[in-house]
């Protein structure tokens, strides 16, 4: 499957695109001019040292503008990716055969909202005989991929008849413009120096005109910024030369192990700044870049941040005082309210979880409950000392008391006390409620990690040839999914519908009261109720054809595999019933063949599909960033079918175990079933490169392992 080839890494809103219309012709004839009229994108030869790379790029350009219309109310923003790679190997060339860019984008609504966004790209082929040709953009095809209720449109193009040594020179821009009166905040950028081939020369400019705020920060060793004065307005750049390649590296985050540059753009007038203070902690200065935090100041932030009342949902706080009111004496336990309250905010999904936290925090404030704010950044990004933008700010709360405990977590399977992948071993500022005492005491902490039990799948696989003959398995399983494995899988069998029932009753069990009566139903609210059935429905087919899809992919089957039955047992959404289960069964032939009267059996592969490691693979010198620690249990218990016994069972006992993790495997016979017992566990979310050879003994052990069969002896 082709690579679409994204130019920057955005942070942004989902949003559905549409086509609105070809290049203007005028507009691509003068890009098509200056962009490769640039010096720079002349050269055609690679240094001797990359001559046996896939692809190396001989001139990469990037220049991001920003301004606000002197008198009109509009913001401008404008990315230009310009590239130029030399072609080595076959590899290359099936890469560069197509190329996809975004589609053009208009949206309004209503007159304080309007923007547009216009896309032109070129591409153009230099022979190894120094002929140039044109790709034509009116071969462009329209595609589209489906993203929940979006809808995300590209365009797709083919570079025919591409041979080793050729060059591929292309160039990508975007206009956008916006209508906005009073606040635009950019999408916040994060531009990786490294890529896939190695890169020659690459250029860096930014350029901020008329009173736009510009936060940046170059971390893990990028260059910094060059600042030059123009009258309209200021440019940051760097120039880049001789950058390595970076390999594909299994669990890395770039941004936290490349050389990034991250920036953002702001346009605010003093009246909303004032409205939105918190801003004021990164935003200094419009005339220079802002690419320090006063970290040490964290407290200032999160009076600004209790002050800022655009952040706070006052329904949603008002929602959840109101229920606790009605259903919870003044005496009741601070943790019976605390939890009952994350319950019941939980339901929020219009809202982000930071802000489902900041609110949580204002409800906790009026029941007096002692707390802090605790202020981090996605381990994905970057270490809390590197914040720089608005954004990158994430929110949890710890709970004061005999025992402290941490809330840092909102999603429909979260449970009390959880607390998200993205937040578990960060450096993080706690900082107490600045309304609740005169001066807010701050403490910088290490957001604790799960145990590797803590996030567990169990599946117990029991197999017995099927009723059919024996060409063929019948496969029942039973998994069990705790901890944040439970994103993985919820939406196959839990419709929104049953969820907010279950979420309705649990909550329902609170109160102290009779049930009420049940009213008569308007025809509107019967129209919903048939509209919400409707919705189910189709959430239930969608999630049936993603489970197949899974079970399919996960064992291999063929084009004609099916579900045969499935079951939820419980959905694992509350702290005293925390595992998701259900049940699914399924017949495949894919891991039976037969040997004469003899039979093989590819039984390791029902532990599902391990990590096969390349040779590139097995050194390393980057640390390793791994989701979050994890624990996977597997039970398969064979039906031994009369006139048979088992061969091979030798190769299913296995021991490897270190302080990373392990991989441990037993097998037995026992009342007419071969058992066998496995399980496989990381330990830690984080380990560093020094410790990878010993990660790779047991996932290369669990490998093997899946590579294993057992033979059915007639006797």
């Amino acid at each position: 499957m082709k690579t679409l080839k994204t130019i920057i890494v955005l942070i942004s809103l989902s949003l559905s695109f549409s086509n609105a219309g070809a290049q203007s012709n005028q507009i691509y004839e003068k890009l098509k001019a200056s962009l490769w009229g640039d010096p720079d994108f002349k050269t055609t030869e690679i240094p001797e040292k990359w001559k046996d790379e896939s692809a190396v790029i001989l001139a990469k350009s990037y220049e991001y503008e920003v301004k606000k219309e002197f008198f009109l109310n509009y913001v401008y923003e404008n990315i230009t990716l310009h590239k130029r790679v030399k072609l080595l190997d076959k590899a290359a060339i099936n890469e560069f055969s197509e190329l996809s860019f975004e589609n053009d984008y208009k949206n309004t609504s209503f007159w304080s909202s309007y923007e547009l966004k216009d896309v032109y790209f070129g591409i153009k082929v230099i022979k190894t005989t120094g002929k140039q040709n044109i790709i034509d953009i009116k071969d462009a095809v329209v595609k589209s991929i489906k993203e929940g209720l979006n809808k995300h449109e590209y365009q797709k193009i083919a570079i025919p008849d591409l041979e080793p040594g050729d060059i591929v020179d292309y160039f990508y821009v975007i206009k956008n413009s916006y209508v906005q009166q009073d606040v635009k905040i950019l999408d916040p950028v994060y531009y990786l120096l490294v890529e896939q081939y190695p890169i020659v020369k690459q250029k860096f400019n930014v350029h901020v005109l008329r009173k736009m705020y510009f936060n940046s920060k170059s971390i893990n060793g990028a260059p910094s910024l060059k600042q030059t004065d123009k009258e309209d307005g200021t440019t940051y750049s760097f120039v880049d030369k001789d950058r390595e390649k970076t390999d594909a590296t299994l669990w890395a985050y770039p941004f936290r192990i490349y050389p990034t540059l991250k920036f953002q753009a702001f346009f605010i007038r003093d009246k909303v700044l004032n409205m939105l203070d918190f801003l004021e902690f990164f935003l200094k200065d419009t005339k220079t870049n802002n690419s320090k935090t006063d970290i040490t100041h964290i407290d200032d932030l999160v009076k600004k941040i209790y002050r800022t009342q655009y952040l706070f949902d006052y329904s949603t706080m008002q929602n959840t005082k109101d229920y606790l009111n009605k259903n919870f004496e003044k005496t009741t336990p601070s943790d019976t309210i605390v939890k009952y309250a994350y319950y019941h905010m939980r339901q929020n999904f219009n809202l982000s979880a930071s802000s489902l936290m900041l609110n949580l925090s204002k409800v906790l404030e009026s029941r007096k409950i002692k707390h802090d704010l605790v202020i981090t950044i996605p381990n994905s990004m970057s270490d809390i000392s590197d914040l720089i933008l608005p954004m990158e700010l994430a929110y949890l709360i710890r709970v004061k008391g005999k025992t402290d405990y941490f809330i840092g977590d909102f999603t429909s399977h979260s449970v009390f006390k959880s607390i998200k992948s993205d937040y578990q071993g960060n450096n993080a500022y706690a900082v107490s409620n600045p309304n609740m005492e005169d001066k807010p005491k701050v403490q910088k902490i290490v957001i604790p990690i799960d145990k590797s039990d803590d996030n567990m799948q169990t599946m117990n696989v029991d197999l017995k040839f099927a009723d059919n003959g024996m060409d063929s398995l019948q496969v029942g399983i039973n998994k069990t999914l705790s901890g944040i494995f439970k994103e993985d899988e919820k939406s196959y069998i839990i419709t929104r519908l049953k969820y907010n029932e279950e979420v309705t009753a649990h909550l329902d069990k609170a109160k102290d009261k009779k049930k009420e009566k049940p009213k008569k139903k308007s025809s509107k609210e019967l129209k919903e109720e048939k509209e919400k059935l409707q919705l189910q429905e189709q959430q239930q087919k969608d999630g049936e054809k993603e489970m197949k899809n899974s079970y399919k992919n996960e064992f291999e089957a063929g084009e004609g595999f099916r579900i045969d039955s499935y079951a939820l047992k419980q959905m694992g959404i509350w702290e005293s019933s925390p595992d998701l289960q259900y049940n699914v069964s399924f017949k495949l032939g894919n891991f039976v063949k037969r040997m004469g009267s003899n039979y093989v059996i590819e039984m390791g592969k029902f532990i599902t599909r391990q990590l096969e490691l390349s040779k590139k693979d097995m050194e390393r010198k980057i640390d390793i960033y791994e989701p979050f620690p994890r624990t996977y249990v597997t039970k398969i218990t064979f039906d031994i079918p009369s006139g048979y016994k088992v061969k091979g069972m030798d190769k299913f006992n296995i021991n490897f175990t270190n302080a990373t993790g392990g991989f441990v495997g037993t097998a037995e016979i026992r009342n007419g079933k071969l058992v066998l017992n496995v399980k496989k566990f990381y330990t830690h979310n984080f380990e560093k490169a020094t410790e990878w050879p010993k990660m790779v003994e047991f996932i290369e052990a669990a490998f093997t392992y899946t590579q294993q069969n057992i033979l059915l002896e007639k006797i």
